[in-house]
């Protein structure tokens, strides 16, 4: 068996001529290099989240590669709303019929931080992961077919993810059995976990045989990253404030417990940013502003009890989006592959008319208008741009020296191959016929200590 291979993509939300390019181009690599699984990098929404929004979603990505997509969340994801339209089990509709359905939402198991004698509800620590409470006897997500009802099964894993029960023999899966499927055990998860499950409960995806040889290539962790961001935490999902340190412990454990060749783990913001512009939704510096929680402040940075020390200590790759383009990292012998250029790229000031939106909002005029205070402003924006354009990093750009391996600023997604001997990271690019182009490749080296 070859290697275990699955695309990722990345800040796919906004409707239009790039995403649909991606799904296209997609289509075309997978029909010669099939992948597993989809992985996004989060940021699957823009906007009002609504059936309307999937189905777009799903015309443009999902219909065209017909695999199960693991989804994380980023930060237009953990609002209220879209938050609920993510936790919902969607899955492709059986042929004829191309539309997606949608079925009821997804309750989520409880994770909660250990109290001194025992787990966060009293209970003893006992299981697989004893420092975390056990999960609730909730409902867990399911995939449903035409001919299956729907059940439950033992819970496992902190993720949200059930333990499978012994199946049956099934045929191997067809390439015209499979389809998509939409994701999300809970806001942090094991993909390994997630697709041994829904092997075992939807044959027709993939054979045991490539989920063991994942198993052995890969251990995949697919963390939440939004910190500040309450929403995602409320409902009893990870309440009292501690899922953030719940967090940590998780992804240390599934790493050092795994005796996969690679550790690999996902979340929407990078570590390591590309230094590309100095706004983010028209505001300064507040981009790098994630960077301060992934990486700690003082104090945790001296002890190293961040979370970017807990995933650097045993992952070799770090996946990540936020950023409107592509890039790969090193730094800390860990290797950072950034996909977030999956329906939008990057603009050096994030923001294609800031002088006429300044001019407007400040002196409700023209930014072209001579004097005031509108004009001022414009003048001001027009030289952040100038300056972050200035310093911006060039496409292509080799310099291992400052962490920048590579880094292109156009539409496209990756594909990650995985063997026991070699974690190969391929970027890709849309040509205008709509093609699939490798413009970059690395293959992460394997450190000692990992």
């Amino acid at each position: 068996m070859g290697p275990s291979r699955f695309f990722v993509v990345g800040d796919i939300g906004e409707a239009g001529a790039g995403r649909r390019s991606v799904g296209k181009a997609m289509r075309l690599l997978a029909a010669e290099l099939p992948p597993l699984f989809v992985l996004t990098t989060g940021d699957n929404v823009y906007g009002e989240p609504n059936d309307e929004c999937f189905a777009q979603l799903e015309d443009d990505l999902l219909a065209q590669v017909r695999v199960p997509w693991l989804v994380t969340l980023g930060n237009h994801d953990v609002k209220k709303a879209a938050y609920a339209w993510h936790l919902r089990d969607r899955q492709a509709a059986p042929a004829p019929s191309p539309r997606g359905t949608l079925h009821t939402a997804l309750s989520v198991p409880s994770i909660q931080p250990p109290d001194s004698e025992g787990n966060a509800d009293g209970s003893p620590r006992t299981g697989p992961c004893p420092d975390l409470a056990p999960l609730s006897n909730t409902s867990l997500p399911t995939l449903h077919t035409a001919d299956s009802a729907s059940s439950t099964g033992e819970p496992d894993d902190p993720g949200g993810v059930p333990r499978a029960s012994s199946p049956e023999p099934a045929p191997p899966p067809t390439a015209d059995a499979r389809t998509w499927h939409w994701l999300l055990p809970g806001p942090m998860y094991s993909a390994n976990e997630t697709l041994r499950f829904h092997q075992s409960r939807t044959p027709q995806l993939f054979t045991p045989a490539e989920v063991d040889s994942f198993d052995a290539a890969v251990e995949l962790v697919v963390l939440n990253t939004n910190k500040y961001n309450r929403v995602a935490c409320a409902g009893g999902i990870c309440p009292g404030g501690g899922w953030w340190g719940a967090q940590k412990k998780y992804v240390t454990r599934r790493l050092e417990g795994s005796s996969a060749r690679w550790k690999v783990v996902v979340g929407h913001h990078p570590i390591e940013y590309i230094p590309f512009s100095i706004l983010e939704h028209k505001i300064p510096g507040i981009r790098y502003f994630s960077t301060t929680f992934m990486k700690g402040g003082p104090a945790s940075r001296l002890r190293g009890t961040s979370l970017r020390d807990h995933i650097v200590a045993k992952a070799d790759l770090y996946c990540s989006g936020h950023q409107h383009l592509m890039a790969h990292l090193r730094n800390r012998n860990t290797e950072y592959c950034i996909v977030g250029n999956s329906a939008k790229i990057e603009s050096a000031a994030d923001c294609s008319d800031c002088e006429e939106q300044a001019g407007r909002k400040a002196g409700g005029g023209s930014s072209s208008s001579s004097g005031g205070e509108g004009s001022l402003k414009a003048t001001v924006k027009r030289k952040i741009r100038k300056a972050a354009e200035a310093s911006a990093p060039a496409n292509g750009r080799i310099d291992e020296a400052n962490r920048l391996v590579w880094m292109q600023r156009a539409i496209g997604f990756a594909c990650v191959e995985a063997s026991v001997n070699e974690l190969l990271v391929k970027y890709f690019t849309v040509d205008p016929e709509g093609k699939p182009v490798e413009v970059f490749r690395r293959s992460v080296p394997k450190h000692p200590s990992k």
